[in-house]
């Protein structure tokens, strides 16, 4: 399919997505970095371990939540519908998560996690649902007009960034305050919660200059 047979819908999650996915390519390659300076450079076991087998495998997988709030944000008609989407698509977002791979499921603390990470999904659906029917509101080229189209208030897109940092700071806390809950050999947990404490802070703080280049360059409010 050409670009100029596309729908604008098609547009609009070609974009979202395309975006995405270029996010977490640079966070892989931050914490790349990171397990790098913390073994002693590249070509460490760790490093190439991470290189080779995890990152391949959190690319795939979060590539595929990606899909799944993508296509839940088009399924999502009304307020009403988010509780039913994110009930019945979660178990196989759970799947794919980074934080829950890592994680022992017969934790004390493991459910109240797995609650937090539904909330984040369910928040990922609602701002995906945005971006996606921006495309009403007007015309777009590029990812930063379909988002100033879908909030135009800068404030509106900074409160909902905030919720979802806040949500994967809890998630942070909690598993710094339980690390036995990491799935992995004492002397590897260390660098489980980097990975997934790297990740989340990185796409966050990415999320946080990103606002920058939509709204502070381009005239938004």
């Amino acid at each position: 399919m050409t670009e100029d047979s596309m729908t604008d819908l098609e547009r609009a999650k070609k974009l979202v997505r395309d975006t995405y996915r270029e996010e977490i390519k640079l966070g892989l390659r931050h914490i790349s970095k990171i397990i790098q300076k913390e073994t002693f450079g590249l070509g460490s076991p760790i490093d190439l371990a991470f290189k080779l087998g995890i990152a391949p495998d959190i690319r795939k997988n979060v590539h595929k939540q990606i899909d799944l709030i993508l296509d839940n944000a088009i399924e999502l008609d009304s307020d009403d519908e988010i509780e039913i989407l994110t009930n019945g698509n979660f178990d196989n977002y759970m799947k794919y998560d980074l934080t829950i791979s890592y994680l022992r499921k017969r934790h004390k603390a493991f459910n109240e996690i797995k609650n937090i990470v539904k909330e984040i999904f369910k928040h990922r659906i609602i701002v995906a649902h945005q971006l996606l029917n921006a495309y009403k509101k007007g015309n777009f080229v590029t990812y930063e007009e379909l988002a100033r189209l879908a909030l135009p208030n800068r404030e509106e897109a900074e409160e909902a960034l905030n919720n979802e940092i806040d949500l994967s700071n809890k998630v942070i806390s909690i598993v710094k305050n339980n690390p036995d809950i990491i799935f992995a050999p004492v002397i590897l947990q260390d660098f489980g919660l980097i990975i997934v404490e790297q990740l989340l802070n990185y796409g966050n703080n990415r999320k946080k200059s990103n606002l920058d280049k939509i709204y502070d360059n381009n005239g938004g409010n």
